[in-house]
């Protein structure tokens, strides 16, 4: 093969690759096709955004151990029910005081709830206590009732 044909792009004297020929690729791939004119909006066929869940009352994030934990803490404490806070609440106190490293849910409903958490999550006091209540099924029962009761005085004064 001579330099002038190793310049040549192939499919016009150069080298070829193995297989089809310049013709057939063309033809395989529809290179010779005319280009639709027509705008496409390039997000026409993207998946939707997932919507943001607006009905999740989750403020921490619970495994069914923490629901569960919330249900019998309701019990232990009726009145906080009748202060208006249910099952979901007390788990997500008791999540705030027991978990190795509690973390606020992203997508929380109840937004007086999850700021309340988040504030609480960042206090000092609240790290102090933490010392005392990881993994302390009783500490952190008794714990989350306290910060319950609290919540449940900031909604009264709501």
């Amino acid at each position: 093969m001579s330099a002038e044909e190793k310049e040549k792009p192939p499919g016009e004297g150069g080298p070829q690759p193995p297989g089809l020929s310049r013709d057939e690729l063309l033809k395989f791939f529809d290179l010779d096709a005319e280009l639709s004119t027509t705008e496409v909006d390039p997000l026409a066929h993207a998946a939707p955004p997932t919507p943001r869940r607006a009905d999740n009352p989750d403020a921490m994030v619970t495994d069914d151990w923490g629901r569960r934990r919330g249900r019998d803490l309701l019990e232990e404490h009726p009145e906080l029910e009748e202060r208006g806070l249910d099952a979901v609440d007390l788990a997500d106190f008791h999540a705030a005081c027991f978990d190795v490293e509690p973390e606020l849910h992203p997508d929380c409903a109840r937004l007086l709830k999850h700021t309340f958490l988040s504030e609480l999550l960042a206090t000092p006091e609240h790290h102090e206590l933490r010392v005392a209540t990881q993994l302390s099924e009783t500490a952190s029962a008794l714990a989350a009732a306290r910060y319950a009761q609290a919540y449940a005085e900031l909604l009264e004064q709501r």
